[in-house]
């Protein structure tokens, strides 16, 4: 869902990673797949069903076959035990009669493979459900839920009954076997209690441009079964709702509209503005020549406005072998709780080492705005941390700046339950020259240094 193109006045405005607390399970199964048997062995078995018994002799003449030919499909049939034979006739065996037990005229009979599956079975330690598993880097910046100490007490007995009991939409939704509903349960023959750790569970927030400017999250993971993950999806409700958006000032409105020129939140701060002027906002996509974005920087269709000038610029100039990407993130608690930050910034690597830089540093900075426990989150992200000066720019402002290239400027205005970003592209070069002057003179004060890759940090 992009931020222009959501459905029912819905528009996407900031992306979140719950880090679910789990309990990994091994469960050893056997698991059977019915599949769909040779045309001659269907035909044999359906002629023996109805005639009962038959010679060998008269089944190769209905079947047009030598003796040798018919031979081999029947020692088939035997081996896998199907079929009996006495010394004249040719008959189903019960495991053969079986196999048309239940069918309905027109059905096919099916034989059953047996597979030994041996599992890792991750179960969220809020709900009990079966967690889809995925390699991640566990990061400070994503949003934990935490669990009660007595939930992580899941008895090896619970796993085995809800692997079970789930077993088809555990084949489909995390095995994505393509042919899950063909799959059964056999037995199970061991189940051992492993691991604790955590599994990401991505959710959406949305803006509802309607009556009201309201702010909701959408997770795609409890769509398919919305009872089942109810109670997981209460928890990640009520830890998103806990977090809190930067501070408003009328600072941060002036410094936005002096380095972008963009006079959306300005208008959007009057009284008098309605849904109509929020919605005719949210619209725009340029100006002068310049993206206009709403929604989190870091959202894809966001960050490729700045990827996209950055390419223009970066195409018609000399290749250059260092260069640096600095993110002055904003106040609270709720912005960057995702991958996407780190995502974001190695597409902006990605773009740098295609022009020519090899040597990129990257470098955040953090408003004193922000509580000290969350000055840090960023630190497997970006190789430098800087906390900002007094008097630098508030913390409803945040910019990505590509030195001497191009910036992403943002506004967090109030609306929804954390407030939205509003912003621009921008490369004009008065507005490069002023946001770089004010950011080396912050990162050469290395006495408000955060973190740093040679190991200094405060």
């Amino acid at each position: 869902m992009s931020g222009h193109d959501a459905a029912g006045g819905q528009l996407l405005v900031d992306a979140i990673d719950f880090q679910i607390p789990c309990r990994r399970f091994t469960i050893k199964a056997n698991v059977t797949r019915d599949r769909q048997m040779p045309v001659v062995d269907e035909f044999v078995l359906r002629l023996l069903r109805v005639v009962q018994r038959i010679s060998g002799q008269r089944l190769a003449g209905y079947f047009g076959f030598t003796a040798r030919e018919m031979e081999s499909v029947l020692l088939e049939l035997v081996e896998r035990g199907l079929i009996e034979s006495d010394e004249e006739e040719i008959y189903l065996s019960p495991k053969g009669q079986e196999l048309f037990k239940g069918l309905t005229e027109g059905d096919l009979p099916r034989l059953a493979s047996v597979e030994s599956w041996t599992e890792g079975v991750w179960f969220d330690l809020i709900s009990r459900n079966i967690m889809t598993p995925a390699r991640f880097r566990q990061l400070p910046n994503l949003l934990a839920i935490r669990d009660q100490p007595s939930a992580r007490q899941i008895p090896e007995s619970f796993a085995r009954e809800a692997f079970e009991q789930n077993f088809h939409d555990y084949a489909r939704r995390v095995r994505r076997h393509p042919d899950a509903d063909r799959l059964a349960i056999y037995s199970v023959s061991e189940v051992e209690a492993g691991i604790y750790g955590y599994q990401p569970m991505p959710a959406e927030c949305v803006l509802d441009v309607g009556v009201k400017l309201e702010s909701s999250l959408r997770m795609p993971f409890a769509e398919a079964d919305p009872a089942r993950f109810a109670v997981l999806s209460l928890a990640a409700t009520d830890a998103w709702a806990m977090l809190a958006g930067p501070e408003q000032s009328a600072s941060g409105l002036d410094d936005y509209e002096r380095l972008t020129g963009d006079e959306r939140p300005r208008i959007l701060g009057q009284p008098t503005a309605d849904t109509a002027a929020w919605s005719q906002a949210f619209a725009a996509t340029e100006k002068g020549g310049e993206a206009l974005f709403f929604g989190a920087t870091y959202l894809e269709h966001n960050i490729a406005g700045l990827c996209k000038m950055m390419e223009t610029i970066l195409g018609s100039r000399p290749k250059t072998a260092s260069s640096s990407i600095i993110w002055l993130r904003p106040g609270g608690t709720a912005w960057g709780r995702t991958f996407k930050v780190s995502e974001s910034l190695q597409r902006m690597r990605d773009v740098l080492r295609a022009h020519g830089s090899s040597d990129i540093q990257t470098v955040a900075m953090v408003p004193r705005a922000v509580a000290g426990n969350q000055r840090k989150n960023l630190k497997r992200v970006f190789e430098t941390g800087c906390l900002t000066p007094a008097g630098f720019y508030p913390p409803d402002l945040e910019i990505i700046l590509v030195p001497g290239v191009a910036a992403m400027v943002a506004l967090h205005v109030n609306a929804g339950r954390h407030g939205v970003a509003i912003g621009a592209v921008t490369s004009r070069e008065r507005s490069l020259r002023l946001m770089e002057r004010r950011f080396n003179d912050a990162v050469a004060k290395n006495s408000d240094r955060l973190w740093a890759t040679d190991g200094n940090e405060q």
